[in-house]
C-alpha cells in the first residue's frame, strides 16, 4: 500500500485499511469498499491494500516464530549448561518406624503412614 494509494483513498480510509482485521468487520469494510471503488482504479487499490495486509500478517507471524525458535534454542543451551545434581545417593529405602526388617509383608498399623510411590 504505497503513498499514492494512501493519498487517493484519503487519510481516514488509509488508517482503516492499515488494520489487517478490517475485513472481518463487514459493515465498515463494505463502506470502505464502496468509497474506494468510486475512485479511479479503486478495485486495484483494494487488491493492493489486501495484499499489503496479508504481507503484514505474514511478517508478524514470521517474527513471532523466529523469536520463539531463538527462545527455545536459548533454553536448550541453558539446559545443557546446568550442572547436574543427583537427587539422592542411594536407591535403598528405609523401613518405616515400628517395623522390623523381616516385617515387610506385615499389615500396617493404624499409626503407620501410608505413602504411595
Amino acid at each position: 500500500f504505497d503513498a499514492a494509494d494512501r493519498a487517493a483513498v484519503g487519510q481516514v480510509s488509509s488508517v482503516e485499511l492499515d488494520d489487517p482485521t478490517i475485513t472481518l468487520n463487514k459493515g465498515v469494510y463494505a463502506s470502505i469498499q464502496k468509497n474506494v471503488r468510486a475512485l479511479d482504479g479503486g478495485d486495484q487499490i483494494l487488491v493492493r491494500a489486501k495484499d499489503a495486509q496479508s504481507e503484514s500478517v505474514a511478517v508478524a507471524v514470521r517474527m513471532i516464530f523466529t523469536m520463539a525458535l531463538g527462545a527455545a534454542l536459548l533454553c536448550l543451551l541453558f539446559a545443557l549448561l546446568i550442572k547436574e545434581l543427583p537427587l539422592r545417593r542411594t536407591v535403598q529405602t528405609s523401613q518405616p518406624p515400628g517395623r522390623a526388617q523381616g516385617d515387610a509383608d506385615a499389615p500396617l498399623r493404624e499409626s503407620d503412614p501410608v505413602v504411595a510411590h
